[in-house]
């Protein structure tokens, strides 16, 4: 089984400071706009781990791993045309990939 540095509780906890609420707003199954849009880019963000949808979809309160490829595909789509949408999605994504590279072993031969 492959590590996670980042766990997705991190991610919420992240992404909800970003968007302004409580992590289990974003798990929650409501359609309101805001929360949508939390929850697709911590999806987008999930996906920057190496997790496989599937395991994404049970970590956000199993949903199905379709739903969470959608999610993806609806965050990028957004990010290139709300530029503050984006901006919050980039964050959450240098938040994610330097938390990774905190985590990997220095080189061997110190370089």
């Amino acid at each position: 089984m492959e590590a996670h540095p980042v766990t997705m509780a991190q991610i919420l906890d992240r992404a909800g400071w970003l968007f302004g609420m409580e992590p289990a707003a974003m798990l929650s199954h409501s359609r309101r706009r805001r929360y949508v849009m939390a929850r697709n880019a911590v999806a987008l963000a999930a996906r920057a781990t190496n997790r496989s949808f599937p395991q994404i979809a049970r970590d956000m309160g199993g949903r199905d791993h379709t739903t969470i490829m959608y999610a993806c595909k609806s965050a990028r789509a957004l990010a290139g045309v709300d530029s503050a949408y984006a901006a919050k999605v980039e964050k959450l994504l240098a938040y994610v990939r330097a938390n990774a590279a905190n985590d990997c072993p220095a080189p061997a031969n110190g370089t």
